[in-house]
C-alpha cells in the first residue's frame, strides 16, 4: 500500500498518497487550481504559471502542477497574494494574445477565455504586444494560429507522429512532416485556445468536454457489471434513433494507427434477417457433413476430437430452425455487421473494440445485445464469403456481428463473476 501524507489546503485536512502533486490534492476538496498547460494524462510541463499557489514556510510562490506535496504541507491557493500573481500571469498571456473572442471559433469551449471570465480580465489591463504574424500554414490540412498559441506544448506531447515540434519549453511551435498526419485530432482537442486549426476537424466538430458532467468510476463500474446478453427478447423493433446511437458509439472506438477504416451495416428487413439465419444454417450443415465424412472422421476425431461436439449443435439449430424456433437470432430485430478491408492488418481488433462500445451504449439504452458467434463462426468458414456478398460489402470481411433487440425484461439483478487471476510483476 503507499504511503500516506497529511497536507492542508485553504486550512482543510487532507491525506493523499506520497507522490501526489498539489494541483491532483486540491481536485480531492473540489478546489479547483487554475491552469493552462497542466493536463492530467501528459508529462509536467510548468510552463504557463497559472496553477502558483503558497506554501507555507515558503517565501517564493509554487507551481501546483510540479510540485509534490510532502508530510505537513499547508497550502494556500485563495490569497490575495495568489490571486494578484495569477491575474498577472494571464494579463501577460493577454498582451500577446489576438483577444478577437467573438469572431474565434473556439467562442465558447476557449481554456484561456474560460480564465478570463473566472478572473474577469476579458479587457486586458496591459497594453497589446501581439503580433500581426499571418496564420502559418504548414500544410493544408494543419493551420496554426502564432497568435492565439500560448506555448503550452500540449500538442507537442500528444501527436502520435511527432509532427508538432517545441525545442525548449515555452518556445515557438513548428511542424515537422506534417504531411505524416493521420487525422487523429489530438492537436485540435488538446490545445486550450483553438490555436491549431484542421481541415478534418473544423469549429464545429469541436466541443469543450464537462468533465463534471462525466459518469463516476462507481456508475462505469455498475454499467460494466450489469451488461449482459439477454435472449428473452420481445417483438417490438428497436428504434431507428437508438440503433443510430449504437453505431455511433461504436464508430467512436480507438483503431489501431487511428485507420478509421472499419465500416457498418445494419439489417432490420425481417426477410434480410432470415436470410442470415439461414445462410449460417447452411454453412453449418455443409461443415457437419464434412466433419461426418468417412474418410475423414477416423483421422480428424484424434487430431481436433472436439470439434465433433458441436455436429449435435448443428443438428439441434436446424431442427428447430424447421419448428419455427431461430436459436441464431433469437427473434433479434436488427444485426448489426462490423466490416474492414480484407486487407486490413488490425480489422478483427478494431472491430472488437467497436463491438464493446456499442454494446455498452445498447445496454445504457436498455436495447438487448447478442454476440452472433454462430455467424461468425460460419462466416469463417465460408471461403466464398457469401454473407458479405449478400450484403453488399464487397471485397470487405465481417469482424464482428451483433443482434439487437428490445427486451422482454431487464436482469432485476447482476453477480459478481469468479475473478480472472492477475499477474504482476
Amino acid at each position: 500500500m503507499s504511503e500516506m501524507v497529511h497536507i492542508t489546503i485553504n486550512k482543510q485536512p487532507l491525506e493523499v498518497p506520497a507522490g501526489t502533486r498539489i494541483i491532483e490534492a486540491a481536485k480531492m476538496l473540489n478546489i479547483d487550481i487554475p491552469h493552462l498547460c497542466y493536463h492530467p494524462d501528459q508529462t509536467i510541463k510548468a510552463h504557463c504559471r497559472m496553477c502558483m499557489v503558497e506554501v507555507v514556510g515558503s517565501r517564493k510562490l509554487t507551481a501546483a502542477c510540479s510540485t509534490v506535496v510532502w508530510e505537513g504541507m499547508e497550502v494556500i491557493t485563495d490569497s490575495k497574494k495568489v490571486y494578484d500573481a495569477q491575474t498577472g500571469v494571464l494579463d501577460l498571456i493577454l498582451s500577446d494574445h489576438k483577444t478577437n473572442c467573438l469572431s474565434c471559433a473556439r467562442n465558447g469551449s476557449c481554456e484561456l477565455q474560460a480564465l478570463c471570465r473566472r478572473f474577469n480580465r476579458l479587457h486586458p489591463e496591459l497594453p497589446d504586444i501581439s503580433s500581426d504574424e499571418p496564420l502559418r500554414i504548414d500544410n493544408p490540412s494543419i493551420v496554426r494560429d502564432p497568435a492565439k498559441c500560448v506555448k503550452c506544448g500540449r500538442c507537442v506531447k500528444v501527436c502520435p507522429s511527432q509532427i508538432f515540434v517545441q525545442e525548449k519549453a515555452g518556445g515557438d511551435v513548428t511542424l515537422h512532416k506534417p504531411e505524416n498526419c493521420i487525422l487523429c485530432g489530438h492537436c485540435v482537442a488538446a490545445c486550450p485556445t483553438g490555436a491549431v486549426n484542421h481541415a478534418e476537424f473544423p469549429a464545429e466538430r469541436v466541443h469543450a468536454v464537462d468533465y463534471g458532467a462525466m459518469p463516476t468510476p462507481e456508475q462505469v463500474e455498475l454499467l460494466l457489471a450489469v451488461r449482459r446478453s439477454n435472449r428473452a427478447l420481445s417483438a417490438r423493433p428497436v428504434s431507428q434513433e437508438l440503433l443510430d446511437r449504437i453505431v455511433a458509439a461504436a464508430d467512436r472506438a480507438p483503431t489501431a494507427s487511428n485507420a478509421r477504416q472499419l465500416g457498418y451495416t445494419l439489417v432490420t428487413d425481417a426477410a434480410q434477417l432470415r436470410a442470415v439465419t439461414e445462410y449460417t444454417l447452411g454453412i453449418f450443415g455443409t461443415l457437419e457433413k464434412r466433419l461426418l465424412h468417412p474418410l475423414v472422421r477416423p483421422w480428424l476425431s484424434r487430431l481436433v476430437p472436439g470439434v465433433y461436439r458441436y455436429v449435435p449443435v448443428f443438428k439441434r439449430l436446424r431442427r428447430e430452425y424447421a419448428e419455427g424456433r431461430d436459436r441464431v437470432l433469437r427473434g433479434a430485430t436488427a444485426v448489426l455487421f462490423i466490416h474492414a478491408p480484407r486487407e486490413s492488418r488490425f480489422g478483427a481488433e478494431d472491430g472488437n473494440l467497436a463491438y464493446e462500445n456499442a454494446s455498452l451504449m445498447a445496454e445504457a439504452l436498455g436495447v438487448s445485445q447478442i454476440y452472433m458467434g454462430f455467424v461468425l463462426t460460419a462466416v469463417r468458414q465460408d471461403r466464398k464469403a457469401k454473407l458479405a456478398a449478400m450484403l453488399g460489402l464487397g471485397d470487405r470481411r465481417i469482424c464482428a456481428v451483433m443482434a439487437l433487440g428490445m427486451p422482454q425484461f431487464r436482469y432485476p439483478n447482476y453477480i459478481d463473476r469468479a475473478p480472472a487471476p492477475v499477474t504482476r510483476k
